[in-house]
C-alpha cells in the first residue's frame, strides 16, 4: 500500500482541503469535526444544491500531540477522493442499471425493478465488511495546526 507524505502535498493542488476542530484524541488518532462550507450560508441555490452543508466527523492519524478544540487543516488526495466517489455513487448506479437491463429481459418489469434495488444490499454489505481497507486507503491527512 502506498504511503502519503503530507509534506509533498502541503503546497500543491493535489488535495481537497478543509478545516476542522479536534473533538477528541485517543493515542495517535484524533476525531475531527469538519466545519460546514461557509460559502453555503448565504447561497440562494442552497435548497437545490446537492452539497451537504452539515458538519462531518473524520478520524485523523497524528504525528504530534494536539490539544482539544484546536483548529486544524485536513486534506485528502483528490485522486483518492474521486475513487471514493466511484465506489459510493458510480458502481452502485451501474450495478442497478445493469441488473435492471438484464433482469427486464428475463423477468417482469416489476420483478426486474425489485431485483435491481435488492442487488444493492449485498453491495453495501460488502462495503461494510471492507471498511477497514477503505479507511486505510482513503486516509485523511493532518496538514497543519491553525490555532488553539
Amino acid at each position: 500500500m502506498e504511503s502519503c507524505n503530507k509534506d509533498q502535498f502541503l503546497n500543491s493542488n493535489k488535495l481537497f482541503r478543509t478545516t476542522g476542530v479536534v473533538e477528541s484524541v485517543r493515542g495517535e488518532q484524533a476525531t475531527v469535526r469538519l466545519q460546514s462550507n461557509a460559502n453555503c450560508e448565504g447561497c440562494k441555490a442552497q435548497s437545490a444544491c446537492g452539497v451537504d452543508s452539515g458538519d462531518k466527523i473524520v478520524h485523523v492519524t497524528m504525528d504530534k500531540s494536539i490539544d482539544l478544540n484546536t483548529v486544524i487543516t485536513v486534506g485528502i488526495d483528490k485522486k483518492k477522493g474521486l475513487i471514493a466517489v466511484v465506489y459510493a455513487y458510480v458502481f452502485p448506479f451501474l450495478l442497478v442499471l445493469m441488473t435492471l437491463l438484464i433482469g427486464s429481459v428475463f423477468l417482469s418489469e416489476s420483478m426486474a425493478g425489485l431485483l435491481s434495488l435488492a442487488i444493492l444490499i449485498p453491495y453495501y454489505i460488502l462495503l461494510y465488511f471492507l471498511r477497514a481497507a477503505f479507511t486505510e486507503k482513503f486516509r485523511v491527512l493532518l496538514l497543519n495546526q491553525i490555532k488553539n
